[in-house]
């Protein structure tokens, strides 16, 4: 029954499994007075039948009577999905692995379900769940003893096989569509971020929303100079009061809803449309910190003719590597590059920071997440400015923050301003995200 439905664009958290019946005739298939098991029984032999719009009926009856049973709410999750009823569905499965979180079946459904739905990342988190609680559970299995039980035990086995062989090629699509789905919203199809979720990846290998958000604001800025806008204003996205100077773009998602589909995207159709020739950060020289191993924040800038440095610890760099040749073709079009270097806060290597050729802007998302990190961050970002402070050109600075404990928001602005880089906010969103610049990237940005 559990066959892939067309995937929709949506996100968000699921609410209690709803039991409405959407043809009244269907009330006719089930018995009066029935109990839960019955109901159960009866729907399990519908579905069988293939006779999914009555089956659906016995289950969500029986889920009425009894609505703790896993079982009955995973099978409801089924058909469901068999009669293209996608959002339903991904609420049945949510409320059976809520119940049954070890129980393989049920999170292989609410996978599938929430592929169906739209719903990517719990989507990708199910199929995982279900990944190492059915490897768990094979090797806790028991060995069978005689003839039978070893024959019914070894086509479970192949059937358990097949099934995991299945989750893992669904699981890769969805990654996928994770992937593409994200460039989409930053403005850049076809920029692929290459993500890892295992249990020895540390946070560094996946996509932070401060991370997005930076990545979007360099491409708005790129389409605002293009079109001669002066600044992004609050009228540009749902939020902002017009004429303030600053965004408020956002529900709650990487980008924002409204963030995302504030001007349309950029193709790599030409070089002009991205960087190339005559695009604002056509030629432009950055250098960005924590790069992170989706280097989502560089690659953007990246695809719009900027030729980037992207540093990271040692550690970082295979995955950033990787993610950089993932993008090749897409740079090349859009006339940037991006080198890549270890560099480490605590003993940053000056030949990064003050190459012969010296770095017009300076980016980073998400640095620091305690206080540890807030000297060394500023002590590097005190060295590569100081390089340019008697320049006539000054190093323009950008760095998305993420706030989470309002004594590393105070110590990261009040050492980067000791150390002479003041900050003022540009750009904030709903997942507690802000944009922060220097006045050299005020002024060359326009951002009043």
């Amino acid at each position: 029954m559990q066959h892939p439905h067309s995937v929709q664009a949506s996100e968000g958290t699921p609410d209690p499994p709803s039991t409405s019946t959407t043809t009244t005739t269907l009330a006719a298939t089930v018995s009066a007075g029935s109990g839960a098991s019955q109901l159960a029984d009866q729907g399990a032999q519908l579905a069988a039948e293939g006779r999914f719009e009555q089956a659906t009926a016995c289950f969500e009856q029986a889920v009425k009577e009894d609505p703790s049973d896993a079982a009955v709410l995973e099978m409801l999750a089924q058909c469901r999905m068999e009669g293209g009823q996608d959002e339903a569905a991904f609420e049945a499965a949510a409320a059976a692995a809520r119940l049954r979180p070890d129980w393989p079946p049920a999170l292989l459904t609410l996978g599938r379900a929430a592929r169906n739905a739209g719903r990517l990342r719990h989507a990708a988190a199910a199929y995982r769940s279900y990944q190492q609680v059915a490897s768990a559970a094979a090797a806790a299995a028991p060995v069978a003893a005689g003839c039978g039980a070893q024959e019914a035990a070894e086509a479970a086995q192949e059937e358990e096989e097949e099934e995991g062989a299945a989750a893992r090629d669904e699981l890769a699509e969805v990654l996928l569509l994770l992937q593409r789905q994200l460039g989409n919203q930053l403005g850049l199809p076809g920029l692929v971020l290459l993500e890892r979720h295992g249990a020895d990846d540390g946070p560094a290998a996946v996509v932070w929303e401060a991370g997005a958000l930076l990545a979007w604001f360099l491409v708005q800025q790129q389409q605002q100079q293009q079109q001669g806008v002066t600044a992004i204003c609050g009228s540009t996205a749902a939020g902002g009061g017009a004429g303030s100077g600053h965004l408020h773009c956002g529900a709650g998602c990487s980008v924002g809803a409204s963030a995302a589909s504030a001007a349309p995207p950029i193709t790599c159709s030409s070089k002009a449309a991205t960087g190339g020739s005559g695009g604002f950060w056509s030629g432009m020289r950055v250098l960005e910190l924590g790069a992170g191993g989706t280097g989502i924040v560089g690659l953007a800038a990246a695809c719009l003719g900027a030729a980037v440095t992207a540093t990271d610890l040692p550690e970082v760099l295979p995955q950033l590597q990787a993610s950089v040749a993932a993008n090749g073709g897409m740079l090349a079009a859009a006339g940037g590059s991006i080198a890549v270097a270890a560099l480490d806060w605590r003993q940053p290597d000056l030949a990064i920071l003050q190459p012969d050729q010296p770095f017009d802007y300076l980016l980073g998302a998400d640095l620091v997440y305690s206080a540890a990190a807030v000297g060394p961050l500023a002590a590097t970002v005190a060295a590569l400015n100081n390089a340019r402070s008697s320049s006539s050109r000054p190093l323009k600075i950008l760095i998305c923050h993420k706030h989470r404990h309002q004594d590393v928001d105070a110590a990261l602005l009040a050492a980067l301003a000791a150390a002479g880089v003041r900050l003022r906010a540009v750009l904030w969103d709903a997942s507690r995200c802000t944009v922060y610049a220097n006045a050299a990237a005020c002024e060359a940005l326009s951002l009043t």
